[in-house]
């Protein structure tokens, strides 16, 4: 994290990287860890587009089915779209 800034805010949203969670309007949203951890390798990449393939990689370390990926994706979708 030495290159990384602790907090990342986007929209109104912050997330605190060092305690992996994330805020909206300064309450804390419940967040699972692997939609957390998706959104921080998202954060890593700004403007960048991030395959399924490096995704399994640097998430799961290619341990996972499709499956996970798309129930914790539209997990994450879902908890930025509501922010609860």
């Amino acid at each position: 994290m030495s290159a990384q800034l602790r907090f990342v805010r986007f929209g109104p949203f912050i997330v605190d990287r060092a305690q992996r969670q994330l805020f909206r309007d300064g309450r804390r949203v419940r967040i699972t860890p692997l939609p957390t951890a998706i959104l921080l390798v998202l954060l890593d990449r700004p403007g960048e587009y991030v395959s399924k393939d490096a995704l399994f990689a640097l998430v799961w370390n290619n341990v996972v089915t499709d499956s996970a990926l798309y129930k914790a994706m539209a997990l994450l979708r879902r908890i930025l779209a509501s922010g609860r």
